[in-house]
């Protein structure tokens, strides 16, 4: 085995973006006779790992760090990976050994030892190289004895690649657990907001630290309060500031009330990946006063591992109109509700039940508006509102007393003892009867004229009877 150089210089880097290496050593000297092992520890439960013998150990003659000589060889099926293609030059491969393997003597280290790594379980998917072995973890330990001595690659469903290091005779190999990261923002970054029915918000979902982990999934799940809104335009998926393409660099499934999408391309892309997903939802119809309308998106990765999401909350609010003359409950007046003094938009409603007495109307959806009503009260209670400044504008007002000449305005808002309906009192006034020409003054003299009339005739009768009987 003359002409051997020593392998283990470019086998120092054991670190790579997801996991660290620490050696330990139970032997100073061996052949491919010995066995050794492979322990993983701080393993995620339920993912698997899978080892790939790149190469084989025909001896080694170590010190306690691991520094001395080790003689590699290399089957022929991992032959192509260093004699051509991208590592020709830093690797040469010598005469054949027994059983057509061949010893391979380091020219130059790879640049690039985490890429060496993954170029390497590239090799083995592409030229369909079964793992050596494969576990799922039970534990958060992982471990492989009575391994034939080599260079190992170690993958995961966690993250694509854990390690390269050689068994000699054993290694250790500790998981960071570098876990990716989901959060949902709303518009400028709230996490809680309120609306009025009909309105429409913007999410953003950001997640980071996904590269090289596999089956990575992002699932969005909204209350029945809200409705994925013109998801065909709205949705969008970037990878930093690139576009990324539906079909080609993800799938999405949108179902009711839940989207899952799947990202096609994480096990190549680069570490310092951001990927935000933008889309809108509409509060709906069915979005109940003071509750909050969750929307809550978790991310999967691996063999289902689950980060968990913190949902957003969404609020809408309402009032109470009273309908008074300042001192008796009045019925009969009615409203319309607008977003201004004088002017502005009207806000309209449709009628939800009528109970106790009370009527209950909620904001109309596009849909609704050409059958909105007009609230009447007595007692009147409107949903679906958000915190801000209304006017309620009196359309007619009970029977014997004034309208209203302007607009009240109704102020609604979320305290911080939770929220309560503002009771609003809307005061109409009423007076006696005027005076009119039909009034009791006029009949006065009308019957007094009757009268006088009367007495005078009865005056003429009597003069003219009397003066037919002097005749």
């Amino acid at each position: 085995m003359k002409n051997f150089k020593k392998l283990f210089s470019f086998l120092f880097i054991a670190l790579f973006a997801i996991m660290s290496v620490v050696s330990t050593v139970s032997a100073v000297s061996g052949t491919n006779a010995d066995k050794g092992s492979i322990t993983i520890e701080n393993a995620v439960k339920g993912e698997d790992y899978s080892i790939y013998q790149i190469l084989k150990i025909a001896s080694f003659d170590v010190d306690t760090n691991r520094e001395g000589k080790v003689s590699y060889v290399v089957s022929s099926a991992w032959y192509n990976f260093f004699s051509t293609g991208t590592y020709a030059a830093n690797f040469d491969v010598t005469n054949a050994a027994p059983n057509s393997e061949h010893y391979v003597i380091l020219k130059s280290a790879p640049s690039d030892m985490e890429q060496f790594a993954k170029d390497a379980l590239a090799y083995a998917k592409a030229n369909n190289i079964q793992p050596t072995s494969t576990d799922t973890a039970t534990s958060t330990q992982v471990e492989w004895e009575n391994l034939e001595l080599g260079y190992y690659l170690v993958e995961s469903t966690v993250g694509v690649i854990c390690s390269i290091d050689s068994t000699i005779p054993d290694a250790t190999i500790r998981e960071k657990n570098s876990l990716p990261s989901i959060d949902k923002v709303m518009g400028a970054g709230l996490k809680t907001n309120n609306g009025s029915i009909g309105d429409v918000i913007t999410y953003t979902v950001t997640v980071r630290d996904i590269a090289g982990k596999k089956n990575v999934k992002v699932v969005d799940t909204i209350t029945e309060g809200l409705t994925y809104y013109d998801m065909a335009n709205s949705f969008v998926v970037k990878n930093g500031n690139t576009t990324l393409v539906k079909d080609t660099d993800y799938t999405l499934e949108v179902n009711g009330n839940t989207f899952t999408l799947e990202l096609l391309n994480t096990t190549t892309m680069a570490k310092d990946s951001v990927i935000t997903i933008t889309y809108k939802a509409q509060i709906n119809e069915k979005s109940i006063t003071n509750v909050a309308n969750t929307n809550k998106a978790d991310l999967y990765y691996g063999n289902n591992t689950k980060v968990e999401g913190i949902p957003t909350e969404t609020y809408t609010y309402g009032f109470e109109i009273h309908k008074t003359d300042g001192t008796t409950d009045l019925e009969g007046a009615t409203f319309k509700l607008y977003n201004a003094l004088t002017g502005g938009t009207e806000i309209k409603v449709v009628l939800v039940k009528t109970q106790n007495g009370v009527n209950y109307y909620r904001v109309a959806t596009k849909a609704e508006e050409n059958s909105a009503v007009e609230i009447t009260a007595g007692k009147a209670v409107v949903d679906g509102l958000a915190t801000g400044d209304y006017y309620l504008e009196e359309t007619l007002a009970p029977e014997g007393y004034n309208k209203l000449a302007s607009r009240v305005k109704v102020t609604v808002s979320n305290t911080n003892d939770g929220f309560k309906y503002q009771d609003t009192e809307i005061i109409n006034t009423t007076g006696a009867v005027l005076p009119s020409t039909g009034a009791m003054g006029t009949a006065m003299f009308i019957t007094f004229g009757s009268l006088v009339t009367l007495v005078a005739g009865i005056v003429l009768i009597t003069k003219f009877r009397m003066s037919k009987e002097n005749a």
